[in-house]
């Protein structure tokens, strides 16, 4: 009778830390997840900002160009 309600509540205390321990894996799982979207975003964003401060360089480079020809048109 004791050596059965000690097997009872080895079962029940091994089924809590089995549920636990799949709790905690598929929590890590989340985790790693939402970590692998912000990297992707994050690698995103930095792409779109490097294409926008070429694209602002390629237009002060242009904008200086034209003043120079104007200044060259000038002296002329």
């Amino acid at each position: 009778m004791l050596i059965n309600r000690r097997i009872k509540f080895v079962n029940k205390l091994s089924r809590q830390v089995r549920n636990r321990f799949i709790l905690s894996v598929i929590f890590n799982i989340l985790i790693l997840i939402i970590i692998i979207i912000i990297f992707r975003v994050a690698i995103i964003f930095i792409i779109i900002l490097k294409i926008i401060i070429l694209i602002i360089f390629i237009i002060i480079i242009i904008t200086f160009i034209i003043i120079i020809i104007f200044i060259v048109k000038q002296y002329l």
